[in-house]
């Protein structure tokens, strides 16, 4: 641990900026109310049926799906996957006891919420895919299937999404106008912002990669 994070020292703190930049967006989503990506929905979900936050559902299910990838695909396992385990749901519960970020009675403005948290979280999850340093538990679990079934990654990403969209709102979790725009707005934000950071050649980095490349890879 300290080695890595000796050598990679920027790239943690780019990772960590990117777990702030994401529980902003996190809570964004929350404070709108208009649904938001399927993990969160499935974690808002949770954290309304375990009576709990839903940052600390999102620990509760981080530590989860580690579990399961520590015993089954433990070559995913980087500090990215420790920090957004623990630190992810912690910053969603602080940044949402602040009461800085409220939803609004008018939709326009939680529209405008919305976009603003695929924006901020977009950016986020591009700094924790740019800093390198490992998967977090539930793009450990997608690649798992991924390399166990041979199929390409947005296929199963699809269907990771639609039994975390199915589970989050059988447990109470809020799918509405928000959840549509993260479906199709996300992917090519991140896109974007990855193209950008690696242009600017901030960290030395190890095999940073879009995650459907991977999926090429195990192809050929």
């Amino acid at each position: 641990m300290k080695k890595v994070l000796k050598k990679y020292y920027l790239n943690v703190i780019i990772l960590l900026f990117g777990i702030f930049l994401m529980a902003v967006g996190g809570v964004l989503f929350l404070e709108a109310s208009l649904g938001g990506d399927a993990l969160l929905v499935m974690n808002q979900g949770l954290g309304n049926t375990l009576k709990v936050e839903p940052g600390t559902a999102m620990i509760i299910s981080n530590m989860i799906v580690l579990s399961f990838i520590f015993i089954f695909f433990r070559k995913s396992i980087g500090l990215s996957t420790l920090l957004v385990t623990v630190l992810l749901g912690l910053a969603v519960n602080g940044i949402a006891s602040l009461n800085i970020i409220k939803g609004s009675s008018y939709l326009f403005i939680n529209i405008l919420m919305v976009l603003a948290g695929v924006i901020v979280g977009g950016f986020g999850v591009a700094l924790y895919i740019y800093a390198d340093l490992g998967l977090s538990p539930f793009e450990g679990v997608i690649i798992f299937v991924m390399e166990k079934t041979k199929k390409r990654f947005f296929l199963i990403k699809i269907i990771n999404d639609i039994v975390l969209f199915t589970l989050g709102f059988i447990m109470g979790g809020v799918i509405g106008i928000g959840s549509i725009m993260t479906v199709f707005l996300f992917g090519p934000v991140i896109d974007i912002y990855l193209v950008l950071l690696k242009k600017t050649k901030l960290i030395k980095q190890k095999e940073v990669k879009h995650l459907d490349e991977i999926s090429i890879e195990n192809e050929s």
